[in-house]
């Protein structure tokens, strides 16, 4: 649905509110006060993106290089250098999200491209914020060459009509991170993780290789889309319909609860599960393909004396959540051509490929599988060991696994009550989490039943 949108209306969907600047990464800081006023007009491509987590800074690289080589013809000017100026807003998608919501709200012309993930696009379509791609665009792009799920992350069908509002950036896929001095082999659902997790630290010779903090298990189990993923992983292990909430969904819900409260499970978001996992703080850590190329370097888990390591990786035994971003145009940008060819040129295969490789985010173009050959110029920190390139053998193993990974993981619901309908999961999660509550099964129902129209409830 088009047209006027309230504020109200876009923030409740996100279910949070903006805090704090977006940092411009660009020599550039929007002040608070003028966050939600009249800006002037620009000459520059601004991309509003996450911040940078992988190895490398890719995306800088590439706005950067595109920017060397652009120009801008304004009508009744001279073609002009134009350049790429990036937004990096820190905090959570959610947080992301609700930037993106409240531009869309005041109609500005803030940002001309958006790093959107994957979970929100169908929402800002329906808010009319994004722009139809170019046709022209399209063309550019080789969609037979695209895997078809992430392909659909970006395009709404209307009528019989199908329409692309984006293009994909990366499709990041769930890694289970191990200890290889302690676990033989991994686990094949998230019950038995974290029951071997508990297995090894009843071991005294096998949890003094742990700090004393030490969980069997962590994940992101705090109130942002990464509980949510979590939560949706661990009910498809459990063989549930996140839909219709049936007995299997409710009972992989309760275990997770019940691991939590006990201890057995922990962590925060991305960023402090890998760190705690690095520190020795877990058995199992389940995190996004980009954690590889900050953990297989790391000098906690080389073995001494010889060139092996205790890290231990595989492709999420379990089903897992499709996670990525897509580089949308907005529909209020006075550059749209420009930001679209900027755009094609930053989402195609060479580009993404290279964060892909270099960076660790998970790609949605076939090619990036079939070549492992490394590529040059990663931009890495040789001093610093997350950011070494990665041995051949290291870099072939995680092509596999990662393409593993991808080839099963599924989608969250592609329709506009889905940010809905995460805030209501991790709603009630987290307060059972507390122990502030039991599980509500029947107010799950109640609410889920309301935005999906398909529960199991009695």
């Amino acid at each position: 649905m088009n047209g006027p949108l309230s504020r109200r209306r876009l923030l409740a969907a996100a279910g949070i509110l903006v805090g704090g600047a977006a940092l411009g990464s660009g020599a550039r800081i929007w002040d608070d006060r003028r966050r939600y006023g009249d800006l002037p007009a620009h000459k520059e491509i601004f991309l509003l993106t996450g911040e940078e987590i992988s190895v490398g800074d890719q995306r800088r690289h590439f706005a950067e290089a595109w920017s060397r080589q652009a120009n801008l013809a304004l009508p009744g000017s001279p073609p002009a250098r134009i350049s790429v100026q990036l937004v990096e807003l820190e905090g959570t998608t959610d947080q992301q999200f609700s930037e993106i919501a409240a531009a869309a709200q005041t109609g500005d012309h803030r940002y001309d491209v958006v790093n959107v993930d994957v979970a929100w696009m169908a929402s800002l379509i329906s808010y009319g914020y994004l722009a139809p791609f170019p046709e022209a665009g399209l063309r550019k792009v080789r969609q037979a060459d695209l895997y078809e799920k992430a392909w659909k992350t970006t395009v709404r069908s209307d009528g019989g009509h199908t329409t692309c509002y984006g293009l994909p950036f990366a499709s990041n896929v769930p890694l289970l991170f191990y200890r290889k001095d302690l676990v033989e082999n991994p686990p094949g659902t998230f019950e038995e993780a974290v029951k071997m997790g508990q297995e090894v630290l009843a071991s005294p010779k096998k949890r003094g290789a742990l700090n004393d903090g030490a969980v069997a298990y962590v994940g992101q189990f705090d109130d942002y889309e990464g509980l949510s993923v979590n939560a949706l992983e661990a009910i498809w292990s459990g063989g549930g319909d996140h839909i219709t909430l049936d007995a299997n969904c409710v009972a992989a819900l309760n275990h997770l609860v019940g691991e939590y409260r006990a201890g057995h499970i922990q962590g925060d978001n991305e960023k402090g599960s890998l760190e705690r996992f690095r520190e020795g703080g877990a058995v199992f850590l389940r995190n996004w393909s980009y954690a590889y190329h900050q953990l297989v370097n790391a000098p906690a888990f080389k073995r001494p004396g010889d060139e092996g390591t205790n890290l231990g990786v595989v492709a999420l035994p379990w089903p897992g959540v499709l996670g990525g971003q897509n580089l949308a145009v907005t529909g209020g940008s006075p550059l749209r051509d420009a930001a679209a060819d900027f755009v094609v040129w930053m989402t195609s295969a060479e580009r993404v490929g290279q964060t892909f490789v270099c960076g660790g985010y998970g790609s949605p173009w076939h090619p990036s599988y079939a070549h492992t050959g490394r590529r040059p110029g990663c931009g890495t920190d040789e001093s610093d060991s997350s950011g070494r390139p990665l041995s051949q053998k290291d870099l072939d193993f995680f092509i596999e696994q990662t393409k593993v990974s991808l080839d099963k993981a599924r989608a969250r619901p592609l329709e506009t009550w889905y940010p809905e309908y995460s805030r209501h999961l991790r709603s009630n999660l987290i307060r059972a989490m507390r122990g502030e509550t039991d599980l509500d099964e029947k107010r799950m129902c109640e609410e889920f039943g309301k935005l999906t129209g398909a529960t199991s409830c009695a």
